[in-house]
């Protein structure tokens, strides 16, 4: 079992999902995953693979630990709510409207999930009744979002910019067949007052993202992709903060992509020369997980 890690957890759900078909469901799903990139990438945060759990009508992320978070959850509110604005703007099947949950905590990977009370915690609220009402009753948003007690306490209340204590309402949710009791802060976002000019990312199949970006280049996952006539790979391990990572991630002593190279310092690039840029497994980063170390255009690349 891996160690426990005090982290942000976010957990999304889709409102009304079970009543939409097959192909609408579809739709949904991949307007979902936009909205929760793009949020994060507002908010300046990173994705680990390893956490990331996807259900269907919902999404569970933890985010990495240490960030600042009055910074990260006025971002992905605000990131939230811009998103569902871009993604409603062109109705199709209906409109995607979402219930968010916030918690923070100890967590740890199991086996089949992950473990912590700041998870449950952020289940239970999702699925309260208080968040279900609030979201329904207001038609002209399309987000409505919980905190625990302890993160309204220790952040909303405190006078950050970006997040007002004011537009929180304290609820009680108990829930008997859980057991679960607890305090959480209801806060219906309000719609943004002009349009935010949204730029969101486009959804492969297996689920990562790729958008146009500089010189006519757009990311995708693990191969090249030719688009205005330059050539751009796209490295999931290579988050700096932005979830849509730039195009001079990972690369060898001669030029290779190391696709998949491991950030805990396990070598699982073999038959590769050295690569002097990431040392050894002992150095603090072999991965390049730091803010701000891959993040660039490289002509190695293009």
């Amino acid at each position: 079992m891996s160690p426990a890690v005090r982290q942000l957890c976010l957990f999304a759900d889709i409102e009304g999902y079970s009543r939409h078909r097959a192909p609408e469901q579809v739709e949904a799903q991949h307007r979902l995953l936009q909205v929760m990139w793009y949020a994060c990438s507002t908010a300046g945060v990173r994705i680990h693979p390893s956490h990331r759990q996807d259900q269907g009508d919902g999404q569970l992320l933890l985010l990495q630990p240490g960030v600042d978070e009055a910074t990260v959850i006025a971002g992905l509110i605000t990131g939230l709510r811009d998103a569902l604005y871009e993604v409603n703007r062109n109705i199709g099947w209906g409109r995607l409207r979402l219930r968010a949950a916030l918690s923070q905590g100890a967590i740890q990977v199991g086996a089949t999930g992950y473990i912590g009370v700041a998870v449950v915690a952020a289940s239970r609220l999702l699925d309260s009744p208080d968040l279900r009402t609030a979201l329904a009753k207001s038609r002209h948003t399309d987000l409505a979002l919980i905190v625990t007690d302890d993160l309204y306490q220790d952040v909303i209340r405190q006078g950050h910019s970006g997040l007002d204590a004011a537009r929180f309402q304290r609820v009680q949710v108990a829930n008997r067949k859980k057991a679960f009791r607890a305090t959480g802060w209801v806060h219906v976002a309000p719609p943004p007052a002009e349009n935010p000019n949204v730029l969101l990312p486009h959804i492969e199949r297996d689920g990562r993202p790729w958008r146009t970006g500089m010189l006519g280049v757009a990311v995708t996952g693990g191969a090249g992709l030719l688009v205005g006539g330059a050539v751009a790979g796209y490295e999931l391990g290579a988050f700096d903060g932005d979830p849509l990572p730039a195009v001079a991630d990972h690369h060898g002593a001669l030029g290779q992509d190391l696709y998949g190279y491991d950030p805990d310092g396990f070598d699982d690039v073999d038959g590769l020369p050295e690569v002097p840029h990431h040392p050894d497994a002992g150095w603090g980063d072999p991965g390049g997980w730091d803010d701000g170390h891959h993040d660039s255009w490289s002509a190695d690349h293009i």
